[in-house]
């Protein structure tokens, strides 16, 4: 009733998985039952976004009760930006929905790394790199200095295929 994907799984990364996959549907067929529900997914993304450009698990908009900072952890940020994009790309209307996107740029430089990269929920250069660098070029910032920059750091990197620990695990 309240437009969330409740308790599907610990942090509820359900929610912008399943609302990214609304907005997609739509978009590739316009029908008017699918369009209902990506809206109605929309609003909790939209309200859960901290006034930084974050969000985190289970769309909480307020501070963490130990730090006293708003966390914006890149991984969940991700899907719901795609979200967001698939959205603005189906033409759907949603309160918000323009104001959310620009905001998650600032939400996810917070999270870059001077020297380029992303980090899980501050500056990083690790596996978080291409969500936050995807998610700019998406957002509309494709030639912000972090993307460059997380560009040239992957770039850098190699694939392994080596054998980690028994068994190749």
């Amino acid at each position: 009733p309240d437009g969330r994907f409740n308790g599907m799984d610990g942090n509820e990364y359900a929610h912008p998985i399943a609302t990214y996959a609304l907005c997609e549907a739509y978009g590739m067929t316009l029908n008017p039952n699918v369009k209902a529900a990506a809206e109605k997914a929309l609003a909790p993304i939209i309200s859960g976004q901290h006034p930084t450009g974050g969000w985190t698990y289970k769309l909480f908009a307020g501070v963490d009760k130990e730090t006293g900072k708003y966390r914006d952890d890149t991984s969940y940020m991700g899907w719901c930006a795609q979200a967001l994009k698939a959205a603005k790309l189906a033409k759907l209307k949603a309160e918000g929905l323009d104001k959310a996107a620009k905001l998650a740029v600032a939400g996810f430089k917070r999270n870059a790394s001077p020297g380029g990269g992303f980090g899980y929920v501050g500056p990083g250069a690790g596996g978080l790199t291409s969500v936050g660098t995807l998610c700019l070029q998406l957002l509309g910032a494709p030639t912000d200095s972090a993307v460059k920059k997380s560009l040239d750091l992957m770039d850098s990197w190699r694939p392994s295929f080596e054998a980690k620990g028994p068994q190749g695990a």
